[in-house]
């Protein structure tokens, strides 16, 4: 299948211990154009992530969920901002 715009890379851990990397525009795409339905890919793969712009996203197949943390955080042990003059 021919990709055209950008796309994502998704990262697949599969139920057997597998793991790959794909790219495709969405997470739809990929499960029409790598598994063909839903319910196949629920059989075949343990969960799915990838980032969408700073959000870490990760699809379980045993829950159906998708899970979405920040990526790319200000990460400040303290709480506090300097403030800049």
């Amino acid at each position: 299948m021919e990709i055209s715009g950008p796309t994502l890379p998704f990262y697949i851990h599969y139920k057997n211990g597998k793991e790959e990397s794909h790219e495709a525009s969405s997470f739809e795409d990929l499960q029409n154009s790598f598994f063909g339905s839903k319910e196949e890919l629920n059989q075949k793969v343990k969960w799915i992530s990838w980032k969408e712009k700073t959000t870490l996203v990760t699809y379980s197949s045993d829950t159906g969920e998708f899970h979405r943390t920040i990526a790319d955080g200000d990460v400040n042990p303290y709480g506090w901002r300097m403030q800049h003059r």
